[in-house]
């Protein structure tokens, strides 16, 4: 079984690197994401609200910036539990091998009560466009949803970076994790427009329905 040598392997770049493939695999599901869900509410439902041209311009600019954003925001919530798991590794690939990943798997989590309060206190969760009727004011802190929400994707991204550091450690070719990884990404990406569009579907069909931003 290989090892490597703890005071002298940069376990960090392995991880560093895999957050890096999770921000663009982020940022590609919410590119397309915004194409399909334009597409479905513009191009095939119709949308008397919004020309097909500016829905064309919108495919061209959102995904761009709500993907730099996304790519921004993995770095600022994953960041803290990404370096909990490299100092795991370090700690423990040396006496223990492949094994290892078992540990830093299990404690998952844990990690996660970290990952929720880095998004909770370190991105602007406690803003809105819509009145106060529509979406009741933020309130800081964790609950039973929020926590196994956030453990779903803590272990999307502690799966993909433990895959995509066995790989590196044993010299083996990732292109199938991150081939296997963009498939998921494309089908997600595509699921959750549509389902962003059906949204949209309700409030076109249903003027009356429509948030606003004098709700009182």
């Amino acid at each position: 079984m290989e090892r490597m040598n703890g005071d002298t392997y940069a376990y960090g770049q392995f991880f560093i690197k895999s957050l890096i493939w999770a921000g663009i695999f982020v940022a590609l599901s919410q590119a397309v994401s915004i194409i399909v869900s334009l597409i479905f509410t513009d191009f095939i439902h119709g949308n008397p609200h919004r020309s097909k041209s500016n829905a064309v311009s919108m495919m061209e600019i959102f995904p761009l910036i709500m993907g730099f954003i996304a790519i921004i925001g993995v770095f600022i919530v994953f960041s803290l539990s990404q370096a909990i798991q490299v100092i795991m590794l370090r700690k423990l690939y040396p006496a223990f091998g492949r094994r290892s990943c078992l540990f830093v798997a299990l404690a998952t989590p844990l990690v996660t009560i970290v990952t929720w309060y880095s998004y909770d206190y370190l991105t602007p969760t406690n803003f809105s466009f819509v009145g106060a009727d529509w979406v009741p004011p933020y309130q800081h802190g964790i609950s039973f949803t929020r926590y196994f929400l956030t453990l779903a994707y803590q272990c999307m991204v502690t799966a993909f970076s433990l895959l995509y550091f066995d790989y590196e450690v044993r010299k083996r070719s990732k292109k199938s994790v991150l081939l296997g990884t963009l498939l998921i990404t494309i089908i997600a990406g595509a699921l959750w427009g549509y389902h962003d569009a059906t949204v949209q579907y309700h409030f076109i069909d249903n003027p009356a329905d429509s948030p606003s931003i004098t709700d009182s």
